[in-house]
């Protein structure tokens, strides 16, 4: 969609009610009845456009053309990032997003924006949805593209209409990552590996009674890259440092497991049937685990 097509229609939406200006060769859907007060407001809106478009192309320094349409017209019930929700009230949101319809999607897409406070939502012939605003007349369209909702450039394939409770806060308001959650650090990249580092002390309070340097026992665990991540406690006996090495390095894989149960969960909830075949992979990947482990931690090896 042009960058002129895109501003249209926002402003169609925004000022005329109207979801869409392709033909849709239906009377009721191509043709629209309208107030002079809604039709000044939007031509305004259109000249506004306009001239803020040129004066863009004129002083390349200037606001970009869609940033600047995008702030003179604000979205109705589209609430800003981590704007906090009202207890009791009904919003709607989306997510599980991404920008190419056809994207094979090996996990959860980005999350979408929130709508609301709401009065009701409308669903129609199962190709549109519209949404009114609890406070006043607003109302915001929310169309289909295939099986999934079209906003703002992105394409969502899950909608969530659900009453607030206390300390919730809105999503993203656009594309992105996961912004609407807390921003989880990324942890060191695996596979993690161990080795042993011993200490070497000399005959200071360490020393053997023959005045020799001893050696103490520690393993350290690094990352894919090679940096060390953290090391086991030298004061524990050899075997045990071992083991909890062995252990710690095998954190991303067990992580990476239990998140392939999960989601053949998530997955068995969704079509409400459980199929075992889908365990297959995940119960060898856990077994090859627990017997990496158990070479080193007789405790941990299967019965």
């Amino acid at each position: 969609m042009k960058r002129s097509d895109s501003i249209l229609t926002g402003i169609a939406r925004e000022h005329l009610l109207i979801p869409t200006l392709e033909t849709r060769r239906s009377d009721s859907l191509d043709f629209h009845d309208l107030a002079v007060w809604q039709v000044d407001a939007a031509l305004k809106a259109a000249f506004d456009a306009g001239a803020q478009s040129a004066g863009a192309n004129a002083k390349p320094h200037r606001t970009p053309p869609e940033e600047a349409v995008s702030a003179a017209l604000p979205i109705p019930l589209l609430l800003s990032r981590d704007t906090p929700l009202v207890p009791g009230k009904m919003y709607l949101r989306l997510y599980h997003g991404r920008t190419d319809p056809g994207q094979n999607m090996d996990d959860w897409g980005f999350d979408g924006p929130t709508f609301g406070p709401l009065s009701c939502y409308v669903h129609t012939y199962c190709s549109s949805f519209r949404i009114h605003g609890d406070r006043d007349t607003s109302e915001v369209w929310l169309e289909t593209h295939d099986d999934m909702i079209f906003w703002d450039g992105s394409f969502y394939g899950d909608m969530e209409v659900f009453i607030a409770e206390t300390g919730q806060k809105a999503y993203c308001t656009g594309r992105g990552h996961r912004e609407g959650s807390k921003t989880a650090a990324q942890c060191s990249p695996g596979p993690w590996t161990y080795g042993y580092s011993p200490y070497t002390v000399g005959q200071s309070s360490n020393s053997r009674s023959d005045g020799e340097p001893r050696e103490i026992p520690a393993f350290e665990i690094f990352d894919a890259e090679g940096d060390k991540i953290f090391d086991t406690n030298e004061d524990s006996p050899a075997d045990v440092q071992e083991a909890n090495a062995c252990v710690g390095a095998l954190a991303p894989q067990l992580l990476a497991t239990l998140q392939t149960f999960v989601a053949i969960d998530d997955l068995a909830q969704e079509c409400a049937e459980w199929k075992w075949e889908n365990l297959a992979e995940a119960f060898k990947a856990a077994r090859e685990l627990i017997a990496e482990a158990g070479a080193v931690c007789p405790e941990y090896r299967t019965r």
